[in-house]
């Protein structure tokens, strides 16, 4: 049995840690390139996937915010 399993500790994937670093740094305002230079990403089209994704939750918690004033 695994040590992680024996003291109950979860499974962690460090791509999991990337995306949400990735991620935490878009909804902070963090340009592009500062997102690359963090993660490691080479190329900026995979950072652009996570402002998108950054974009989307804002667009949404904006939205529900505008619904629920109404």
């Amino acid at each position: 049995m695994a040590v992680r399993e024996e003291i109950g500790a979860q499974a962690f994937v460090i791509h999991g840690w990337r995306y949400t670093a990735a991620v935490h740094l878009a909804e902070a305002g963090a340009s592009d390139s500062e997102i690359q230079a963090v993660t490691g990403h080479k190329t900026l089209e995979m950072v652009k996937k996570y402002r998108n994704q950054a974009n989307q939750k804002q667009l949404s918690q904006s939205a529900q915010a505008r619904r629920t004033r109404t």
